[in-house]
Order: structure tokens, then sequence, then C-alpha cells
């Protein structure tokens, strides 16, 4: 009994190595069968497998021989390729090879190790080189040596992109130059960014007051003084009056005959009522301030000047100081002499290019 189930397993155990190695393959083939003296050739190596199988090709060296007389260029990199759901995959690797002497070489069959099973391809390859055909009873007819012809020079991208680059290297060091020898001082150009113009800053003060909770006669009083040093600050700039300094009787006598009556009669309501504020003790109520609000907002809608709304930047030449002349100058006399010898550099490596390129 004991001895029946050991041969069952024995048999199990053989059908298995069977089973496993009959899934293995092992191919090998030749791009051509026939090749000239020093013609290279490819020789594919391929194996199909389980998935989860590991192997081994074998690995040359570049000049090595594959059999004497069959050397190996070289070798590619193993190709993948999955099939079956990736169960299987097939393993591909290239070897290059070249004969240098006319001959039939019998490429043997090539051993791949699977895991840790070796397998060969089926059979054998043949491979057949065969001489260049060489006339040899006609030797006084063959020419000898060409002397070198000399090249056509073109202009290719590469050439173009170098020339460039040193012009423009040639065009800074004239430009740093000139500027070096002229004696007139030297000048930046300052651009001075415009104000903001009078009814936009008015306009803007006039919102961030109105925003602002008035709550106690300390509150009505700071509201006033900011909403007429606005409006003063707005009539300084427009119409370019001393509004800062005048009274508020001063102030109307300055700008009469420049706005409308009805305008005139909007900003004295406004500083009449401030100065009430301010001096008597005045409180107004939320009438008076919704009223003196929407008399300020009018003034400065009515008096807008649109020209004076888009102010360009004011640009200046302005002549640099010793100590910046000094600086400049010093500046310049640095990039000159890095540009000089980085041009003479890229000069030499420029020429360099074009006569290894064209002679």
């Amino acid at each position: 009994m004991c001895s029946k189930f050991l041969l069952s397993a024995m048999l199990l155990m053989g059908g298995g190595t069977l089973s496993s190695n009959a899934q293995v393959t092992v191919e090998m083939k030749l791009d051509t069968a026939e090749i000239l003296v020093g013609q290279q050739v490819d020789l594919s190596t391929v194996v199909s497998v389980d998935a989860k199988q590991q192997v081994k090709f074998p690995s040359y060296k570049d000049g090595e021989d594959l059999l004497k007389g069959l050397e190996i260029v070289k070798q590619s990199k193993v190709d993948t390729l999955y099939m079956n759901d990736k169960k299987r995959v097939q393993l591909s690797k290239k070897y290059t090879i070249t004969a240098f002497d006319s001959a039939i070489f019998n490429i043997p069959a090539m051993a791949v190790v699977v895991d840790a099973d070796t397998f060969r391809a089926s059979n054998n390859i043949g491979l057949k080189v065969n001489t260049v055909p060489v006339d040899t009873t006609k030797l006084d007819q063959f020419s000898g040596p060409h002397a070198v012809v000399p090249g056509n020079f073109l202009w290719n991208n590469r050439m173009m992109w170098l020339s460039l680059s040193l012009w423009i290297v040639l065009l800074l060091v004239v430009i740093i130059s000139i500027k070096l020898t002229c004696r007139k001082p030297l000048t930046v150009k300052k651009v001075i960014k415009p104000q903001i113009p009078p009814f936009k800053q008015a306009s803007t003060e006039v919102s961030t007051i109105k925003a602002d909770q008035v709550r106690d006669q300390q509150d009505c009083k700071a509201f006033y003084v900011k909403l007429t040093d606005a409006l003063r600050v707005y009539l300084q700039r427009r119409y370019n009056i001393l509004a800062m300094e005048k009274t508020t009787a001063e102030l109307l006598e300055a700008i009469d005959g420049k706005v409308e009556a009805q305008e005139t009669e909007n900003l004295k309501f406004i500083f009449e009522t401030a100065d009430l504020v301010k001096f008597a003790k005045f409180i107004p109520s939320e009438f008076d301030i919704n009223r003196t609000l929407t008399a300020a907002v009018k003034f400065l809608e009515n008096t807008k000047d649109e020209s004076m709304e888009h102010p360009e930047p004011e640009v200046q030449i302005v002549v640099l100081n010793d100590g910046m002349q000094h600086k400049y100058r010093m500046m310049l006399w640095t990039a000159l002499g890095v540009l000089l010898i980085g041009g003479i550099a890229y000069a030499y490596f420029v020429s360099r290019s074009i006569y290894y390129t064209f002679f």
C-alpha cells in the first residue's frame, strides 16, 4: 500500500514537471540567412513563459565571439509582450552579429534559464557569409585613391545662431564703448507716477466719511472736519486756490464766478453748517448730515474736470550725481571687460566649430 502511494506521488511530480516544462518555448531566428562579409544581421531569441516565471538570457560583451569567426556587435534590452490577460509573457532579445571571413556558420541552439531550469531552442540556425566578388582579371583598370574633395560651404541653423550671438556681443561692446567715450554727464529716465486725480481722491474720501457712523457730538465734529478738509483739498487742486488757508467767507469769495450759483449755494450750506458744529456746538440732525453728504457729492460731480481725471505719468531726465556717475561708469567698464573676454572666447569657439565642420 505504501509503495503504491509513493509510486503515485512520483508520477504526479513527474507529470507536473513535464507540464511546467511544456509551458516554456524557446525560438531562435535570423533576419536573413545570407550576408556579405562585414555586414550585420540580428539574431533574435524569443521565449514564451508564464508571467510569474523568471527568465535569464545569455549575455555577451561587445566584440565577444558567439562562436569562432562570428562576432557579437551589440545586444538589445529584453522586450516584453504580455498575452492571455497577462497570464503569459513573451520575452525577446536581439543579438547583432557579424563576420569578417566568408564561411557557413552553424549557430547552435541558444540556451536560456527559466527559474532554475535550462531550456534550448528547438534547432540550430545556419548563416552563410559571402565575400564581395572581385574581378581579378582586370587589375590594371582599378582606379587609385581619390584626392580630398572640398565640400560646399552651407549655412545651417547652428552656424546661423552662433554667428548671430557673436554679432549681438559685438553690438553690446560698441554701445558700451560709445557710452564710456561720451563726455556728457550720464542721465537716467525717471518716471514719476501721477497723483490721484482731484475728483477721484475727494470722492474716495467722501465715501469713507459716509461709511463712518456718527454717534455723538464729538463724532459730528470729526465728521464735518474731515468732510470740509476733503473739499478744501479738492478746491485747491481743482481751481488752484489756497483753500486750506481761507475762512468760509474768503473761500466762497474765491470761487465766485468759477462755479455755478447752485454749486456755490451747496458749498455755502456745507461750510456754514460745519462752522456751527465746530464753533457753536451745534448738533445737526440725521437729516442735516445726509443733506450735507448729498450736497458734497453733487458739488463734486457737477464740478468734475474730465481732463484732470486721466493724468499721464511724467518722464524726467535726471542727471546722476558724482557718486552715481562713478558707480555707473564702473559698471559699464566691468560689463565691457566681461563682454570682451567672453566675446573673444566665444569667437574662438565659433571659428573652431566652422573650421572643423568645413575643413
